[in-house]
């Protein structure tokens, strides 16, 4: 094998070597960018009742409400 050859065998490598690494970076970005996952959440059905909201003192917050949620599961 002559040497011309041989450099551009192993120039051809080196480029097919990147151009794996940078496509493999181009799915991931895109995989974590791009592609939704489905989601599920549990909520009840009761809704709690809306209060005035207070603060610690006990006194009444103009303008604001708040749910008191029951935390038994």
């Amino acid at each position: 094998m002559n040497l011309n050859r041989r450099k551009s065998i192993i120039l051809v490598s080196i480029i097919l070597v990147l151009l794996a690494i940078v496509f493999v970076q181009a799915a991931r970005y895109y995989h974590d960018t791009y592609v939704t996952e489905v989601g599920y959440a549990k909520a009840s059905a009761h809704v709690p009742k809306k209060e005035k909201t207070t603060d610690d003192n006990g006194k009444v917050i103009a303008h604001s409400h708040s749910y008191m949620v029951d935390c038994k599961n």
